[in-house]
């Protein structure tokens, strides 16, 4: 339980720092720039695929950083990767 909550603790972080940061803002700025000129079902399409990128980002970092813990701190709580 207490890698499961370090994780939810580091992502949170993460979050905080990119929003106040306003580093997200910066983002989404930009991605809604190259979407701007193109028709309403290019840009359905191109929002589409920018999500599914995202996606695809979070979900292998979250991945990276749950072995990262369960290697290094799981050990201490009696968990093996």
């Amino acid at each position: 339980m207490t890698p499961a909550a370090l994780l939810v603790g580091f992502a949170r972080t993460i979050e905080v720092v990119l929003s106040d940061g306003q580093i997200i803002d910066t983002i989404v700025y930009s991605i809604a720039g190259l979407l701007e000129g193109l028709p309403a079902e290019a840009s359905a399409i191109g929002m589409l695929l920018v999500q599914t990128i995202c996606n695809l980002v979070k979900m292998f970092l979250l991945a990276g950083v749950f072995l990262v813990l369960s290697m290094h701190i799981g050990p201490a709580f009696g968990f093996r990767a």
